[in-house]
This record gives C-alpha cells, structure tokens and sequence, in this order.
C-alpha cells in the first residue's frame, strides 16, 4: 500500500469521491457529529449533494458521548436496549451529573424523565415547553440545573434510553424514538467496526480507539472478528476488509468542522494534516474547525460569515490554488465573497 492508495480509499470511502444519499451516508460513516449543526449538514451536504437530510435522518447522543446525525433503523447499535424513565439514573449523563455535584435523586429523575417523556408522546415538541411543564410540576432551581443541563441533563437521558430524539431543524424539535428491537452489545460493536473499515479504512487499531473512544481490548476484539487484511505502510500496521486502490484525490474539498476525515483517525498521525498544523485545526477546548484540503493536504482554514468566506492559510498558496478553493466556494456559497487573509 502507497500514501496515495491510503488516502484515495478513504476519500472514496468517506463518499467524498463517490457520493451517497444522506442515509447510507451517515450509516456508513457511524453518524456524523453533530454538535453544531450546520457542521453537520454541511458535512452531508459534501457526501450527498443537496439531498434533505431532515427527511431520513435524527439527531442524538451516540459515540463519544456527542450528538450525532443517524438513521433512526441504526437505533440498536447506539443503544442497546428501548429502557423507560425508571432506567434514567443508569444512562451516562446521570452518573456524570452525579458525580458533578448536580445530582437530583433516582426518584426525582424518573418523576421528570416520565414527565418529559409523556408530554414529547403527546405533540410537545419544544424544549421551552417542556422546561414549563417541569416548573409547573414543581422542579426547583437546583433541579432545573440537572433536568435542563447544557450537556443535556434528562433529555440526554432519554436520548441515551432510545425514547427520544430531535429533528434536523432549526427550531430542535423534539421527537418520540421509534420502536426497536435490541441488539446484544458485542454484535452492535461488531457491526460499527464494519462500516468503520468499509468507509475509514485502512485504519490502524489507534485510529479505532481515537474514533469509538472505547478500550483497546473491546476494540481489538471487535476487529479481528472480521476478515481483516494487513497493509503495512512505514512503521505502522493498517486493516481494511477490502484492498486499497489507487483513485481520485479532488484537487480541493472543503471540508466541514468536524468533519469525519478529521474525526476518524489519530489526529497526530492523519496524513492528510501537516503536524505542524494541528492546532491550528484542533483546538486545546475540543473545536475542530472547517479546513480546506487541496490535492489531499490541509492547507487552509475557512470561516463563513453572513456575507464572506473567509479563508485563513496555513502556507503561501499558490494563484491555481486560490481559484480552486474559489471555485468550491462558488459551489456551497454562492453568495458570499471569498477573501484570503495574509500569510
């Protein structure tokens, strides 16, 4: 296997060379981090052109314990099992804000995730009402730091339970889950290490742990249940369940914050970002900024404002340079104007 090889068959991989609707898509790649929408959207918009996404995918916590864009059928193998309000003090979130110092009490949180859940089964769909209803039902200041969170407090927990989820929207609308069958923890591992190796491979076994966040063993376990092929290249062992080809490497992509060429692999070994850079990409508070990458290499930043694309370069580019990313720009913002900043 060659760097080129490496590279091509994650860009094909990753739908960035061969695009998809919005539901393989955001299947294949094991959803797309969503925290900041427009990221996201953005992120799909690259991979399946100007399909709605809104149409065929839902909003929830899944890996890393971040939102992510799936296909409400992929439910099963981001929770593993449909659990009611009782369950609410065994999710994640409660246990963090447990041991933050905003915990409210197992009975008080199965009192408001029934609350919640009810009233989100009955056509509420708006968290403000919902935030109503719960201070109408007597949730106190301290409560409503637990029940309300910023990292998600109850809602997260019904997320996490497989009750609830949210739309594409702007507005957040909130929605019931539907019904769905379990499915046993090793085999939902199992099935999202296959796609991982489909549509990020070849991967090595750090870039698994740096995406899934999950302990080696679980990790290394769940890839040597499949038919795995090892493609040495340099120091480093690389596994894909189909062999790497050499193919297309677009001469400019501008890829979203977040993106899933920046989240899925070791960020200090990605090939495709000069180490001296990382910062510049990945920030100390967890941000990972929209970037533009010309013939396979970050290059640039980009920021969009109401009315201009900024561009911030890494390096001097190059004029051929400049009206590729222009051209791009033209693409997904036709409206604004392109300016370079100063390197």
């Amino acid at each position: 296997m060659t760097p080129e090889m490496l590279l091509s068959s994650r860009l094909r991989g990753q739908f960035l060379t061969e695009t998809a609707d919005p539901r393989t898509a955001a299947a294949g790649l094991c959803g797309v981090q969503a925290q900041f929408l427009n990221a996201a959207l953005h992120a799909l918009r690259l991979r399946c052109g100007d399909a709605d996404p809104n149409r065929s995918l839902i909003k929830l916590w899944t890996l890393r314990g971040t939102l992510h864009l799936i296909p409400p059928e992929d439910l099963p193998f981001y929770c593993l099992r449909q659990g009611t309000p009782e369950d609410a003090a065994q999710t994640e979130i409660y246990r963090f804000l447990d041991t933050h110092s905003r915990s409210i009490g197992k009975e008080r949180a199965i009192f408001f995730a029934a609350l919640i859940l009810d009233a989100v089964r009955n056509g509420v769909d708006r968290k403000e009402t919902l935030r109503t209803l719960c201070r109408e039902a007597g949730m106190t200041d301290f409560e409503e730091l637990h029940v309300f969170h910023p990292w998600g407090g109850t809602l997260r927990e019904l997320c996490e339970l497989g009750l609830i989820c949210f739309d594409l929207t702007p507005e957040k609308r909130i929605l019931p889950c539907p019904a769905f069958a379990p499915t046993e923890e090793r085999k939902a591992m199992q099935e999202l290490m296959r796609r991982y190796l489909i549509h990020y491979g070849p991967v090595t076994l750090q870039d698994a742990v740096y995406f899934f966040r999950r302990p080696k063993k679980i990790l290394r376990e769940s890839l040597f249940s499949l038919p795995v092929t090892e493609y040495p290249l340099g120091s480093d062992v690389f596994y894909a369940l189909t062999p790497p080809e050499e193919g297309n490497i677009p001469p400019c992509l501008l890829l979203a914050g977040f993106d899933p060429m920046l989240l899925g692999y070791e960020k200090a070994d990605n090939p495709i970002l000069p180490v001296g850079h990382l910062r510049q990409v990945y920030t100390m508070t967890g941000i990972v900024h929209p970037t533009v990458l010309l013939d396979g290499r970050i290059a640039a930043r980009w920021k969009a404002s109401p009315k201009a694309l900024e561009i911030i370069p890494f390096r001097r580019l190059q004029a051929r340079e400049r009206k590729r990313i222009a051209v791009q720009a033209e693409v997904f913002f036709p409206k604004k104007q392109v300016r370079f900043a100063e390197k």
